[in-house]
């Protein structure tokens, strides 16, 4: 797509394509004229013709671009064009349209080498582990939630019953909890569960009949 001199991370470029229509249109005067309209507003550093762009749909009628970053490491991220038939053609009026359509993951890319990218907050602040395979655990661990959500606390817990526990940990990682609470295992016996911070590792004992309390002081 042609070397930017430009310091900024997007170009846009443009082609003129041939009409569908028995209307004239001088290609040669729309680009003159874009190109006119694009100096008006400040942008000639932003766009740059380029005849090589080819558009694999029929129903443009005119001009056709395509949004890139200027070191051209990367897809189009955005790609569209003018299309003045396409509304009537699927039973509308007759109507001059522009439009385009962007790549969330070419987009994600580019965001990800400019260091632009935010860290998903946690989907959950808790995800609860059953530990037996008795059901037992699975049990308690389905009365815990229903006692957290109740109490505002966001939980989640594994819909298969007797999953392993490395895999409830992967699902625990994959919501982004803050906090794992293990359901079930020896510390049951005693009425009390295990809490463990996901994000320092650190890990405590907490009694049953306290648990929202104990949780609420960690999470608010």
């Amino acid at each position: 797509n042609g070397d930017a001199k430009s310091p900024h991370d997007a170009a846009t470029s443009g082609q003129a394509a041939s009409t569908s229509t028995s209307t004239q249109i001088n290609p040669l005067g729309q680009l003159k004229k874009l190109f006119s309209l694009i100096g008006a507003y400040g942008l000639s550093d932003y766009v740059l013709f380029d005849i090589g762009i080819v558009r694999g749909l029929a129903y443009y009628t005119g001009i056709v671009f395509e949004l890139v970053d200027v070191n051209g490491n990367l897809r189009a991220i955005a790609g569209g064009g003018r299309y003045d038939n396409l509304v009537q053609l699927y039973g509308g009026p007759k109507t001059p349209a522009v439009g385009f359509a962007a790549g969330d993951v070419v987009l994600g890319e580019l965001l990800k080498q400019k260091s632009l990218t935010q860290a998903m907050p946690p989907r959950s602040d808790v995800f609860i582990v059953s530990i037996d395979s008795d059901g037992y655990g699975y049990g308690e661990a389905i009365k815990a939630a229903r006692r957290l959500r109740s109490s505002n606390i966001s939980c989640e817990f594994p819909l298969k019953e007797g999953a392993k526990i490395s895999r409830q940990l992967e699902l625990a990682n994959a919501a982004r909890a803050k906090y794992a609470l293990f359901i079930g295992g020896d510390e049951a016996k005693s009425g009390r569960a295990k809490l463990k911070n996901l994000l320092s590792g650190d890990e405590e004992l907490v009694g049953i009949d306290d648990l929202v309390a104990n949780i609420k002081i960690k999470i608010f």
